[in-house]
């Protein structure tokens, strides 16, 4: 009896192993696999972005500076990209493509906002499309990016439990693996939102005048027989938005009745209450 009792529980360890040790390498494969959906929406950012310096170099011939700059930040970029692909694994690797993307995205920020001083560049019909391109593969990345990190903490997490931790260590290598961070520095921009009833109640702000009023009024039309309304132009349920400093084009989103206008940039937004 003792002896199959020995035998039954060296099985039953064996057979927990065996769980751990499978479930660790699936964890980590899944990991593995969220990094090359980043991988490849990575590789089309940076390849738009060569072709977006070299647009902008027609208009901008004294920003090259600026234009130097997000291309040595994209060919850092790009290195560290490949580097992280050849050992997602690799915590330092990540780590270093996390600070090349932030100081792309940086590079890419302070481009964007020199652009707004060059009316015929931002009128080019192929800068608007590679803009689109290039905010649209971002927001895959974004996307990508949370997938990955939550595959990373459920692979660590697991990984740093007991007994898993024993497993990991006596038939590894199971190392931990790192958070993709990139540092975005229009995502710390404020928003600033100003609550009123009227549209021709606005105040000017940092970047607004009568050009914003006038954005605002041309797209919000009335609203004949609701208060606030009444057929006057610019009303909306007395509901209005302030245009966002740089004297961008708003776009409107309505939710909750609160609307909110956006220049193309976090820092730039407003909305209203009901009346």
């Amino acid at each position: 009896m003792g002896t199959w009792l020995f035998f039954g529980v060296l099985i039953a360890i064996g057979v927990g192993l065996v769980v751990i040790y499978n479930r660790l390498v699936s964890l980590k494969n899944r990991f593995k696999n969220a990094f090359a959906q980043i991988d490849v929406q990575l590789q089309r950012r940076h390849d738009l972005i060569p072709n977006l310096v070299e647009t902008a170099k027609a208009y901008m011939d004294h920003e090259r500076e600026t234009l130097s700059r997000v291309t040595e930040a994209r060919n850092q970029a790009e290195g560290a990209r490949r580097d992280a692909a050849a050992d997602p694994e690799d915590g330092a690797a990540i780590g270093r493509l996390g600070r090349a993307e932030s100081l792309l995205s940086g590079s890419l920020s302070r481009l964007l906002a020199v652009s707004e001083s060059y009316p015929d560049l931002k009128a080019n019909q192929t800068m608007a499309e590679l803009m689109e391109e290039l905010s649209s593969t971002e927001n895959r990345i974004g996307f990508a990016r949370q997938a990955f990190n939550d595959a990373v903490m459920h692979y660590n997490t697991y990984r740093e439990q007991f007994p898993n931790n024993l497993v990991s260590g006596l038939f590894g290598p199971f190392r931990a693996a790192e958070l993709l961070e990139i540092d975005d520095p229009r995502a710390r921009q404020a928003v600033n939102v100003t609550f009123c009833r009227r549209a021709d109640e606005l105040l000017p702000t940092s970047g607004t005048g009568p050009a914003a009023h006038t954005a605002a009024g041309a797209l919000l039309p009335a609203r004949p027989g609701r208060r606030g309304g009444g057929g006057e132009p610019g009303l909306l349920a007395g509901l209005a938005v302030v245009a966002a400093a740089g004297g961008g084009r708003p776009r409107l989103v309505r939710q909750r009745r609160l609307l909110v206008g956006h220049a193309g940039h976090p820092g730039a937004v407003v909305g209203g209450l009901p009346a």
